[in-house]
């Protein structure tokens, strides 16, 4: 399923142009303002709320009741609190998947914004508080986020007024989901389509061994400890919490990669193709020769006894000595194991080591 929110005039007049089975509008105020939404029959829309700033509808999506707010922030500054308030009570109000769109008016700190005088932090408080209080999550976004464009006091400024959001129930329905910032046509802002995905891509992982099992009473002390921690913290098991971690898988997963012809690229065998590829041609060789001239420049350093020490072969003791320097458990082996199982045999058990 695609959502596109796009910030623009006269969109209400080019229903028949779009092939869609219904439009709800908000009429403008004066020559400001006025929504738009078009949406087909095949998700089961019911309108629950609209006014001058969002319209909130109910809807399927995967055989599932979900809710979806369009939103179009308040321009004026001192009144965009009654606009977060209206989310808050919705996203307090609902256990159900909520997702909600739209050109937001306002950003969560500077680091959204470039051009022009920066803004007091106290300035971002009532969005941000929204936010966290709802429990609401942004997809990974490819694109230019910052969506809008405009110049105030002969200054281009550009901000990321633009974006979509979702609590924890809508992540889990719609897991492997992303937004894309399109080009800016015909508009200050860049439309913004979310891809609403239920397909789990499940990537195979390395194992690690828990060092923790190897001492049987200390492992079980040690989950005691953690459970205890974990339930005298009750605070930190709330919804937001929880969310927070959502939000962390959520950014740290690769939804897609453009190969070199430049295409976007998302099917879980054409990602790793991409890398592998990237990687191997990084790294091949050119096959450079006639090294003489450069090397003519270079004053050498090693003498003939340094290089006799550094071409011997190394002793059983240089092996362990260097063995036993490692950390435990930084060192992986071909094999994935640590370095922490040798270290596991007596000091003085040398088995292990070959004899070439």
């Amino acid at each position: 399923m695609k959502v596109l929110s796009w910030n623009c005039r006269g969109m209400g007049s080019f229903q028949p142009h779009f092939g869609f089975d219904n439009l709800a509008t908000v009429d403008p105020i004066g020559t400001s303002g006025g929504l738009a939404l078009y949406f087909n029959n095949e998700y089961q829309v019911n309108i629950l709320y609209t006014s001058s700033r969002m319209i909130d509808v109910e809807a399927i999506a995967l055989g599932k009741k979900n809710y979806m707010t369009f939103v179009y922030g308040e321009p004026v500054h001192k009144l965009r609190d009654q606009v977060w308030e209206h989310l808050t009570r919705f996203g307090l109000a609902r256990s159900e998947p909520w997702f909600f769109i739209g050109d937001l008016n306002d950003i969560t700190g500077n680091h959204e914004k470039e051009g022009g005088a920066l803004r007091s932090a106290g300035s971002f408080l009532s969005f941000n508080n929204m936010i966290m209080n709802t429990g609401l999550l942004e997809y990974p976004a490819r694109g230019n986020q910052m969506s809008w464009q405009g110049r105030r006091n002969k200054v281009m400024v550009r901000c990321r007024l633009d974006r979509s959001l979702a609590n924890k129930d809508w992540h889990a329905l719609f897991p492997c989901s992303y937004t894309e910032y399109l080009g800016m046509e015909g508009s200050d802002h860049r439309p913004v389509v979310a891809y609403l995905e239920n397909t789990t891509i499940r990537r195979r992982g390395q194992f690690h061994f828990e060092k923790d099992g190897l001492d049987t009473t200390d492992y079980w002390n040690r989950l005691r400890e953690r459970a205890s921690k974990s339930t005298g913290r009750g605070d930190l098991n709330t919804k937001f919490y929880h969310a927070l971690t959502k939000q962390r898988h959520a950014r740290n997963r690769i939804v897609g990669l453009y190969d070199t012809g430049g295409n976007w690229i998302i099917e879980e065998q054409g990602v790793e193709t991409v890398a592998v590829n990237y990687f191997n041609e990084l790294f091949e060789t050119t096959s450079p020769s006639e090294f003489e001239g450069f090397l003519s420049e270079i004053s050498p350093t090693i003498t003939a006894q340094m290089n006799q020490r550094l071409v011997r072969v190394a002793t059983e003791d240089e092996v362990q000595q260097a063995l036993f320097m490692m950390h435990p458990e930084k060192a992986p082996r071909p094999d994935i194991m640590k370095a922490l199982f040798p270290i596991l045999l007596a000091y003085n058990e040398k088995g292990f080591i070959g004899n070439g």
